[in-house]
């Protein structure tokens, strides 16, 4: 506590993390556990872990990993996609540098890249449909992935290249949405989440009626906070206060729109219709959770120009993410942390990437981290 109050110096902020420490402490005799809160998010993850807010009241509090960014979860049998996708002779596969490292079954997309695979990073959908007007004799193709705040760019940019006849255009689909996929941690048997912290980019698109039936149905406070330590303390304390005070409530924050974006979400249903399963890495099949194009765009589709397979790669059996995301378990207490799950050899959703909380568990073990090397 010491050291992160020297770490906040400004009174309101030392306030705050004091407050929290009192809220939290008084719940743990109540609860025979500490509180665990979930910031659903990956940049609001990043933020709890840059600032060590873990630590605030350790014995009392703690946060449980998200679902993170949605290239951390991205299944193995859709980077294979992606992978054969890349091979293939006169295609430019264009993706964002986030899902460049995360594995297949043998190999990720940087290091085919290094073998002459003609892949590149971009900033935007935008970016590929360029690269494709720039190269009429390739098929290039986006490999789209993202939750509903990155959705609409992908559908406008689908909807330009319709307009506009750009034929060697086309998109492999891995949009995620998180309103499923948070349906599916409150509906979990061992659930261990007393409070929820949801990105408000999200629900600046989608609004705020999907997480107040959650607040009304499931009884857990949610607080809609950008992505800042600031806002993650404050929605912290806002969330115990609630839970102190025995309610359960919906916040907002942020002052996001509380109807969404509507002309956004017009957008978005015109080109894209919900998967009726979509399986998440580690954490198995969550029903309508993935996008796909509709019949009407499916020549922008790279799932049928390239005919390929429906064939689905489980994940090692013995993953156990879905017991991290709800708090159940630490990663160490994982059954192939460490041994068939590294990152080197990536199995589950928080290993895939350095940022994820099994990876930086896994950098404090450093005898397993010998064995494993």
């Amino acid at each position: 506590m010491t050291e992160l109050v020297e770490s906040f110096q400004s009174k309101p902020t030392q306030t705050i993390l004091q407050d929290i420490t009192g809220l939290s402490s008084s719940l743990t005799p109540k609860l025979r556990r500490p509180v665990k809160l979930m910031a659903v998010s990956g940049e609001q993850t990043l933020a709890i872990a840059s600032h060590n807010l873990n630590g605030i009241a350790l014995e009392h509090l703690e946060f449980v990993q998200g679902y993170g960014k949605a290239a951390w979860s991205l299944p193995i049998d859709r980077v294979n996609h992606a992978l054969a996708i890349a091979q293939k002779p006169d295609v430019i596969l264009t993706t964002f540098s986030e899902v460049m490292t995360i594995r297949g079954s043998q190999q990720n997309l940087s290091e085919i890249r290094g073998t002459g695979a003609d892949i590149r990073t971009i900033n935007s959908p935008q970016d590929a449909l360029k690269i494709a007007q720039e190269n009429p004799s390739k098929q290039v193709v986006f490999f789209a992935v993202g939750y509903e705040d990155s959705v609409l760019s992908t559908a406008q940019t689908v909807g330009q290249a319709a307009a506009e006849g750009i034929s060697n255009f086309s998109v492999y689909c891995n949009h995620m949405t998180l309103i499923p996929a948070i349906k599916a941690i409150l509906d979990s048997p061992s659930i261990h989440i007393d409070g929820l912290i949801c990105a408000s980019e999200v629900a600046s698109v989608i609004g705020l009626e999907p997480y107040r039936f959650f607040v009304e149905s499931y009884r857990k406070p949610i607080i809609i906070a950008d992505s800042s330590h600031q806002a993650i303390l404050k929605a912290t304390q806002t969330l115990l206060q609630q839970l102190v005070d025995g309610h359960a409530e919906l916040q907002d924050q942020a002052q996001v729109p509380a109807e969404g974006d509507s002309e956004a979400l017009q957008t978005i249903c015109e080109v894209f219709e919900p998967r009726e399963f979509y399986e998440w890495r580690g954490m198995g099949s969550v029903d309508f959770s993935g996008l796909r194009l509709r019949s009407d765009y499916v020549q922008f589709d790279a799932e049928v120009k390239f005919n390929l397979p429906k064939l689905k790669l489980a994940d090692v059996q013995f993953a156990q993410c879905m017991t991290i995301l709800t708090g159940v378990f630490q990663p160490c207490q994982c059954k192939i942390f460490g041994a068939g799950c590294s990152p080197k050899t990536p199995m589950g959703t928080y290993m895939t990437t350095e940022e994820g909380i099994c990876a930086m568990h896994y950098k404090v073990f450093p005898f397993i981290a010998a064995i494993s090397d």
